[in-house]
């Protein structure tokens, strides 16, 4: 018999996850050098704008307050308050607090004298649009104007916040409308579970607090717990619709089955008053408001960027090997807004 001979191990150090680090300083790096670049050439104005911008964004914060980002403005002004992206509480593009606060610091503001709203927004939150709803009706209490530009898409709950607007102007290409609600959705995934045999159990008190979960089946009376919330958000949308755009409430609710409408399609049924392009609507403005010697003045949620934020991003893009079935249903039940929607979200 051969007799082996044991030789002890080296030990193997860990390597440092140097590759990672590497990449992060490259592409900040990389941001530097284009910024600097951009800036460098005087005749290429836009892009010493966007060079400003990215400087202003990029910030070594721990924190998560938004720069207000209040421009300054010598004499009278208009302020054109840009709403994009998801209506909800915080986002990349919007924040619901920002919104409200600049528009109280607006309203107390002598030198603002109008608000001009840029749309372009799929939808939202109700609690979010209709809180920002009454925030522009408070701004009203002064008797300032208060205008909206509709851009691609203002549908849904953006829509709804242009009905805080006394006078509405979109884009030709404009998709409008949607006025109706999202109360919820229920997607059962028990037989999927079962045939593959996922086990998932819900310990509850009170027979209608698991409804929507996705290991629970939704009964008739939990549908019909769901449809009354939409109803009554429904039922809010038109009657705000009804009383802004000064059209009778049995003839909002026709045309609100949760369409979208074209520019032309809306403007023929009242729910905007002209089709125009950016600069003409301001130029409207002033002139139907006596605001001629006012300047426009940019109010756009930029939201603070720290190195923490950006190390965070770049480690939540790195998929892991394998998820669970469990988990893999889960985030089947998820969903972006990516379509108009005015949602209820349960608050």
């Amino acid at each position: 018999m051969e007799t082996q001979q044991l030789v002890p191990q080296k030990k193997v150090k860990k390597q440092k996850p140097t590759g990672l680090i590497i990449l992060i300083v490259f592409i900040i790096g990389a941001i530097g050098f284009v910024s600097y670049a951009m800036a460098s050439d005087p005749s290429n104005s836009e892009a010493v704008t966007r060079q400003k911008e990215v400087v202003k964004s990029f910030n070594f914060d721990f924190g998560n307050t938004p720069s207000k980002n209040i421009p300054i403005v010598a004499g009278d002004y208009i302020a054109k308050i840009y709403i994009t992206g998801v209506i909800q509480k915080e986002n990349k593009t919007y924040n619901q607090k920002w919104l409200l606060d600049t528009i109280s610091d607006l309203k107390s503001d002598s030198n603002n004298k109008g608000i001009i709203l840029f749309i372009d927004s799929p939808g939202g939150s109700v609690y979010e649009s209709d809180e920002l709803y009454l925030a522009l009706s408070n701004y009203q209490t002064t008797h300032k104007p208060v205008w909206t530009y509709m851009a691609s898409l203002a549908a849904s709950g953006g829509y709804y916040i242009a009905c805080g607007s006394t006078y509405i102007c979109a884009n030709r290409n404009t998709l409008t409308g949607s006025i109706g609600v999202i109360a919820g959705q229920s997607m059962d995934l028990t037989g999927l579970m079962e045939k593959y045999g996922i086990k998932s159990k819900t310990f509850t008190a009170g027979k209608n607090k698991n409804m929507l979960n996705y290991n629970s089946p939704l009964t008739e009376e939990q549908e019909q717990i769901m449809q009354s919330i939409a109803d009554e958000c429904y039922d809010q949308f038109t009657t705000i619709v009804s009383f802004n755009r000064d059209i009778p409430i049995d003839q909002v609710k026709q045309i609100a089955d949760g369409r979208i409408y074209t520019a032309k399609q809306a403007q023929k049924l009242k729910l905007i008053d002209k089709i125009c392009s950016f600069d003409e609507a301001v130029a409207e403005m002033k002139a139907k408001n006596n605001l001629t010697d006012c300047e426009v003045a940019d109010y756009k949620y930029i939201p603070k960027t720290s190195f923490y934020d950006m190390l965070t991003s770049t480690l939540s893009n790195i998929t892991p090997l394998s998820k669970s079935p469990e988990q893999t249903l889960i985030e089947l039940t998820k969903s972006n807004i990516t379509y108009p929607a005015y949602l209820y979200e349960g608050k």
